[in-house]
């Protein structure tokens, strides 16, 4: 351990005095100077053990709170959504090991953590289901819960939440969008997703090379979707895309094909998001080797850094899988976890995980028809995001 976190952890090494003294001024410099990790989670540490927690958020980002320490207001309702609309903030929590340890044990700051994955093999179902009246391909979710998205061979239909991430309360708003054979004869919507802000949606086809863009003028309304006519074009490598996922920093976006490969694609600095200025080249995954290859990868989930994934395919198996940490090339994978979905949920061919990642969600067709909901265990600590 550090001199400068033993001396935050012994009070400062100063004998007394009251709270504060001057202590904010002295966190917040070895905050901003940021000598090192350690010096930062030493200058949290010691604004902690002399109750200047609220002196330094206001120092720092001029945002006035109430807790005197971190762990008060990251307990806080009031204080920990004023912390979460502080981007400044969320940066630095993800950032010290310490204060991320006191925001994950926080009532009310670890609502502001998200997993987006959880262990496929805990899975256990809740007796939740939705049938929407339509074969569901792929469905997503918006960031809160409370918006649902499905497709069918012709439309995008979308559907509110009465409660979040609880499938049982959704229902049918009347919205939706006719998406079949755009640009091209005879094309049918395979896998979607909406982007975290709800301002697009996209759309990838079985028999299409495309990946479409859609923008909703209204966030998260579907009866504002308008069609700009933009999209990612590939000669051969996307035909008959099947799965999507983007990441929810919009730096990335993943496609499956029939023959047992996900893709990577990366958006272009500046702009995250838009298909149009995706990276020409191509990271494959071959998930061939995995016990998934009985059949193909029709749908899949990722974690927020695109590392992890839950994969869905063949007639009853969803698996985690993993990219090394030391894989920048994205070519390789430990399968850790798999579960075996019997009838009547086998056939799983689309699959999302609640923002907590404590419910996984998928998608059949057949019967029961619908999406169905299980309680997992969340396999990551996630991250802090505001709002």
């Amino acid at each position: 351990m550090s001199d400068l976190l033993a001396v935050a952890q012994n009070g400062g090494g100063s004998s007394g005095g009251a709270a504060g003294g001057g202590y904010d001024a002295t966190c917040y410099q070895m905050i901003e100077t940021a000598v090192s990790s350690a010096s930062v989670d030493a200058g949290w540490l010691l604004a902690d053990r002399r109750d200047v927690f609220d002196r330094l958020i206001f120092n720092l980002y001029g945002k006035t709170i109430q807790g005197k320490t971190a762990a008060e207001a990251f307990d806080s309702a009031a204080d920990s959504l004023v912390l979460a609309q502080t981007p400044a903030l969320i940066t630095a929590l993800n950032a010290s090991s310490y204060l991320a340890s006191l925001g994950r044990a926080g009532s009310a700051m670890n609502a502001y953590r998200s997993v987006y994955m959880g262990d496929v093999s805990t899975a256990v179902y809740d007796n939740e289901t939705y049938d929407p009246g339509h074969g569901v391909y792929d469905f997503c979710w918006s960031d809160d819960g409370t918006k649902l998205y499905t497709i069918d061979d012709d439309y995008i239909y979308e559907h509110v939440v009465g409660t979040p991430w609880r499938v049982s309360t959704a229902s049918a708003t009347g919205a939706s969008f006719y998406i079949r054979n755009i640009g091209m004869t005879p094309t049918y919507p395979r896998g979607i997703d909406i982007s975290k802000d709800g301002s697009t949606i996209y759309v990838v086809f079985d028999g299409h090379n495309r990946i479409y863009e859609f923008e909703l003028t209204t966030p998260f309304d579907l009866s504002t979707l308008v069609n700009n006519n933009t999209y990612y074009y590939d000669a051969g490598a996307f035909d008959n895309m099947w799965g999507l996922h983007l990441t929810k920093d919009s730096q990335y976006i993943f496609t499956s094909l029939p023959s047992d490969i996900v893709y990577r694609k990366q958006f272009s600095a500046g702009f995250f998001g838009r298909v149009d200025y995706l990276s020409v080249s191509e990271l494959p995954l071959d998930t061939a080797q995995s016990p998934i290859s009985e059949g193909s990868p029709y749908g899949f989930a990722a974690s927020r850094d695109g590392r992890m994934f839950a994969l869905c395919g063949g007639t009853e198996k969803i698996q985690n899988l993993a990219i090394p940490d030391d894989d920048a090339d994205f070519y390789h994978y430990d399968a850790f976890q798999t579960a075996v979905f019997t009838a009547p949920h086998s056939d799983p061919r689309g699959v999302q995980f609640s923002r907590a990642g404590d419910k996984m969600f998928y998608t059949k067709f057949g019967t029961p028809a619908g999406i169905h909901q299980f309680s997992v265990d969340p396999i990551t600590n996630g991250v802090f995001e505001g709002v």
